[in-house]
């Protein structure tokens, strides 16, 4: 029997994709208050990048300042969390957990290219405080050989994440090539396994199914499944 997974609700950051995040802070309150209340585990609210990447137009949603994001929303009781590409945010935009911020959850996402880069830096943002996740980008792309090489990365490395995500960036993964994926991120030591998965193919559902099964930690969802293309699981 498959133990229970974590629920991760990332409405307002991958939802927040098909509407450039013009969402309210009542609104994101709300959703707070409704995945806490459905069971879920995380609530993801956003993006954070350093100012370089940030354009005067963009929405609050899209680049967190996480210290003002603690003015305007108190601690839930559910868990949340921010996500940054690689190369687009430094650990110096991140606060010291103890500086009273409501951010629980650190994610950073890139392709396996940069794993070492990722792995740096969210060494470096566990040192402050927070739980930690990366998540390996476009991961239906990647070679029996690609993942071995993943996990002996993760076992050389000093610093692990709380997290290690398989993402479904193209929905395009098959329920039978779940089981491989999992067996390989369960062999690194010391680490959680996460599920991402988009419904290109109307497979979201099934893949989670079958991640459930095989034992990850965490999966991820959105409300409606509103998210990047086809969407996310609803």
């Amino acid at each position: 029997m498959s133990k229970k997974s974590l629920i991760l609700d990332c409405t307002i950051r991958d939802g927040g994709i098909i509407n450039d995040f013009d969402f309210t802070t009542d609104f994101v309150k709300k959703c707070i208050e409704t995945v806490e209340k459905s069971g879920c585990d995380y609530c993801e609210v956003g993006y954070i990048h350093d100012k370089e990447f940030v354009m005067s137009y963009d929405n609050f949603w899209k680049n967190i300042d996480i210290i003002e994001l603690s003015k305007i929303i108190q601690k839930p009781k559910i868990k949340l969390s921010v996500m940054g590409d690689v190369g687009k945010f430094s650990s110096n935009l991140i606060p010291e957990k103890t500086s009273s911020v409501v951010v629980d959850l650190i994610r950073v996402a890139g392709p396996k290219e940069k794993l070492k880069e990722m792995l740096d830096l969210t060494g470096e943002i566990s040192l402050k405080g927070y739980e930690t996740s990366i998540n390996l980008m476009f991961s239906s792309h990647y070679t029996d050989l690609d993942w071995r090489e993943v996990v002996s990365t993760f076992n050389h490395s000093r610093f692990k994440p709380t997290f290690i995500y398989f993402a479904d960036s193209f929905g395009n993964l098959k329920p039978n090539e779940i089981p491989t994926i999992v067996e390989y991120l369960k062999s690194i030591d010391n680490i959680k396994v996460g599920f991402h998965g988009h419904n290109h193919l109307q497979l979201a559902f099934a893949n989670t199914l079958v991640a459930i099964e095989k034992n990850v930690d965490i999966v991820d969802s959105t409300i409606w499944g509103m998210g990047k293309g086809p969407g996310n699981l609803p």
